[in-house]
């Protein structure tokens, strides 16, 4: 039980983290990619954090939303950037391994907290 408060909490950490460096980094928002943009941010970085709470209750949802996002976000670096500049540049995708990461844990928290006996959470 131990372990899967400490993933919690790993995310938690994973989340405020990911949030100041997103508030902290300079972002241009322009009409040019404006939904895009805002899309990226909100994703990568402003997301994490109620992801990361949320996960104490609902870890295999959380787990599948952060898939999805993933998945989003490469979709539209791709589309505007190009593939082979979205797995290749700098920062590219490497920001959405901590994403794909806890999505992992995520789910399997869930599928341990599902398999546990009632009362042996003591």
């Amino acid at each position: 039980m131990e372990g899967m408060k400490a993933i919690q909490f790993a995310g938690l950490v994973w989340g405020i983290l990911y949030f100041g460096f997103g508030v902290v980094s300079s972002f241009t928002l322009n009409s040019v990619g404006f939904a895009s943009s805002i899309t990226l941010l909100a994703l990568t970085f402003i997301f994490p954090l109620p992801f990361s709470v949320a996960a104490f209750w609902y870890p295999k949802v959380i787990g599948i939303a952060l898939f999805l996002s993933i998945i989003l976000c490469i979709a539209v670096l791709a589309s505007s950037d190009g593939l082979k500049d979205t797995l290749t540049a700098s920062p590219g995708i490497r920001f959405y391994i901590p994403h794909a990461v806890f999505a992992v844990a995520y789910l399997i928290l869930a599928s341990a907290s599902k398999n546990l006996e009632p009362g042996s959470e003591t």
